[in-house]
């Protein structure tokens, strides 16, 4: 059995003993003297040994393996039935990106780029990653096909106060106005229970999101006031009425076509509306991926980005200059002789 002990004069614990998966003789240096990471290394030294003992080194960890290592740390498994089907029983290490080009052909054959990215290369990428992070195969970055990024496009306020106004029920006011305040995603909306609500703090926890980590949303007084007019029904009923996000496109679609305005999704007219007020007021992608709930930067620099550039580009023509001055654009208009505007310096001798 495996061990932390101390060798003479040295500071820094060590694994000794016998390994009861392997049955090999060990003797480690954790390179640390403090016994709480000691055991940590030694836990993982044996979760390490028990794993090869069971599935093998890492470079015979099967394809199945890994989605199962991914699915047990908590990843989504959407999208993996086609990887398990097609490439379950290969090996990790024998899976060439030219073998996710051909699945992606195969499975879906009129897919766009950015739908393999999302569908394909980046489920396997996480599998990847978390085989990695288990130690079951080295770190791989896999090859993705080149996605054109295009500019989200959003509605502005004009046209959520015009569909605001065609909406027939309290309910349904409520939801727009807080898909387009709080960024929340259609799915995470229909969530949302009455009890998630505190109108006094003025907040809104969304429970269930994408990322699967809770969100606590301040609303600004406008939705708050809104919210708190909602029917005061039992804790576990939803707070808009709605089970089913495809009920929040079904209600923009009829209330754009009764407001004469083009139709935008629950989508644009949340997310996308919410990350273009928020950038526009002057504030950061970074503040913009804590407000909104997203785990990458990256992503949100990749759909935002341009609007964080168009505040930049204005503020630097606004910057504020004590040289701003009608003497300063008659001498700068000055035909010739600048040398009257040049501070004269004396000469050594």
């Amino acid at each position: 059995m495996l061990k932390l002990t101390k060798r003479k004069g040295s500071p820094f614990w060590q694994i000794h003993g016998t390994c009861p998966y392997t049955g090999e003789r060990l003797r480690i240096s954790t390179g640390t003297d403090r016994e709480g990471e000691a055991k940590n290394i030694l836990a993982a030294t044996l979760s390490r040994r028990h794993r090869e003992a069971v599935y093998g080194p890492a470079t015979e960890t099967l394809v199945a393996e890994a989605v199962l290592e991914y699915i047990d740390k908590g990843g989504d498994a959407r999208f993996l039935g086609p990887i398990l089907e097609h490439l379950g029983k290969s090996r990790m290490m024998d899976v060439k990106d030219q073998d996710l080009s051909a699945l992606g052909r195969k499975v879906y054959p009129e897919a766009k780029p950015s739908t393999l990215v999302r569908q394909l290369y980046g489920p396997f990428q996480a599998v990847w990653n978390a085989a990695a992070k288990a130690e079951m195969v080295p770190a791989r970055t896999i090859a993705k096909p080149k996605v054109k990024r295009v500019p989200a496009k959003y509605p502005k306020d004009d046209w959520l106060w015009v569909v605001l106004k065609s909406l027939t029920r309290l309910e349904q006011r409520a939801a727009l106005l807080f898909m387009s305040f709080s960024g929340a995603r259609a799915s995470e909306v229909v969530a949302v229970k009455v009890k998630n609500h505190d109108p006094a703090k003025g907040t809104v926890l969304l429970e269930n999101t994408k990322n699967g980590e809770p969100r606590l949303v301040p609303l600004p007084a406008l939705v708050n006031d809104a919210l708190k007019l909602l029917p005061h029904n039992k804790p576990e009923d939803p707070l808009f009425g709605y089970t089913q996000r495809f009920a929040l496109n079904n209600m923009l679609k009829r209330a754009c076509k009764r407001a004469g305005v083009e139709y935008m999704s629950p989508h644009k007219a949340g997310r996308h509306a919410f990350s273009a007020r928020f950038l526009n007021d002057g504030n950061s992608l970074k503040a913009l991926q804590e407000a909104g709930g997203w785990k990458s930067l990256t992503v949100v620099a990749n759909i935002y980005g341009h609007l964080e550039r168009a505040q930049t580009d204005q503020a630097m023509r606004s910057v504020r200059t004590d040289l701003d001055t009608q003497e300063t654009h008659t001498a700068i208009q000055a035909p010739n002789d600048w040398s009257k505007y040049v501070p004269k310096t004396k000469t050594k001798a």
